[in-house]
This record gives C-alpha cells, structure tokens and sequence, in this order.
C-alpha cells in the first residue's frame, strides 16, 4: 500500500531536510524529477514511493569514499 501513500510538501521537506521554497525550486528546474500530485486548488503532493526511488537512485549513483 506504499504505492497509494501521499507526501505533502511539508512531509517531503522533512524528509530531504530543506524548506518548502527548495522543494518548488527543485520541481521547477528539475533537480527534483518526480512528478507533483494536485491535491487541491492550493495544495500538492508526492507519492512516498517515487520519492523513495529517487533517493535510492541518488544514492545509487553517488560516490561515497
């Protein structure tokens, strides 16, 4: 059921440890590649398991010495 779970922002932003203007940043010049889900007239959010396949990506990817 992890496929089905919804992220706010402020959830993402606890996650990745930055701030709600840092997430609409990354989603806007791409650095942050998944896609945003329309909650609301205002509101969005981030399905949990595509938000934990980047990181995993990321730290697949990243060279840690």
């Amino acid at each position: 059921m992890e496929d089905l779970q919804i992220l706010t922002v402020k959830e993402t932003c606890r996650i990745l440890n930055c701030s709600v203007p840092t997430i609409y940043r990354w989603c806007n010049d791409g650095t942050l590649p998944i896609p945003k889900l329309k909650l609301g007239p205002n509101k969005v959010g981030f399905r949990k398991s595509d938000l934990k396949a980047w990181l995993n990506g990321k730290l697949e990817t990243e060279n840690i010495d």
